[in-house]
């Protein structure tokens, strides 16, 4: 196991995906909506949506040894920490920067091994989720630890259903001072789609929630439930799901 420098590395509103290989341009389809993720009204909502379910897992973590770097402009840094007045500070392990490559960097430098997090703004891990990942002995071929089975939960009807996804986008991908300098440069692969191809293992049990809401951009909760949903969750099951994930009925 040895000592694991876990980092959970969120885009909020910058134009590139963290996940995706660095480029010099926004490609169209993403233009609009990056646009809007520099607006005031995206910004107090996709915070809401974060507080409530993100932040709200990454704060119940039973083990708090990671860090989290939530991705931003820098011309929005200031507007995003005036709005966040408005909830309980957060955990110091756990901010907003636009200088999250730079972290990344000095972190890998100081403790030669990096787990890095995949997760958005809007998804939650289970509470165990952190400590799993310190816990398990992986194989020294290993590159990446994948999530297979989680749920989705549809922020306006409250619906839940249990999903399996061969390769979804929840896992943590591992990097040594070498594998770091030609690995991580291409973000170790470009989609989550890929993480599979690499040598992997698997971290059992349900660890993810995706949450859909309003201002969803790809996922939609009918579209994944069905394709890839396994049970639906309801009555007492239910209310023990959101009772587990510290959530409230509304």
């Amino acid at each position: 196991m040895g000592n694991k420098n876990i980092i959970i590395d969120i885009p909020f509103n910058i134009d590139l995906s963290p996940y995706m290989l660095p480029k010099n341009y926004i490609h169209p389809k993403l233009e609009k909506s990056y646009q809007l993720a520099q607006t005031d009204e995206w910004i107090v909502r996709r915070l809401e949506l974060f507080m409530k379910y993100t932040y709200n897992s990454l704060s119940h973590q039973t083990n708090q040894n990671f860090t989290c770097l939530l991705r931003c402009t820098p011309t929005t840094e200031k507007m995003i920490y005036k709005y966040l007045r408005e909830y309980p500070a957060l955990e110091k392990n756990i901010y907003f920067t636009p200088y999250a490559q730079q972290i990344i960097d000095e972190s890998i430098k100081q403790h030669g091994n990096l787990y890095r997090v995949v997760i958005d703004s809007d998804n939650m891990f289970h509470d165990t989720f952190i400590e799993q990942l310190h816990q398990f002995n992986h194989k020294l071929s290993t590159l990446t630890i994948i999530s297979q089975e989680g749920y989705i939960l549809d922020d306006r009807t409250k619906q839940v259903t249990r999903i399996f996804h061969p390769s979804p986008s929840f896992y943590a991908a591992i990097y040594n001072l070498e594998t770091y300098q030609w690995l991580y440069q291409r973000r170790l692969f470009e989609k989550h789609w890929d993480a599979i191809k690499y040598p992997y293992e698997q971290l059992g049990g349900p660890n993810y929630c995706i949450c859909t809401h309003d201002i969803n951009v790809d996922n939609e909760f009918a579209r994944i439930s069905q394709k890839y949903g396994i049970e639906m969750i309801q009555g007492k099951a239910k209310e023990h799901f959101f009772e587990k994930w510290h959530l409230k009925m509304e």
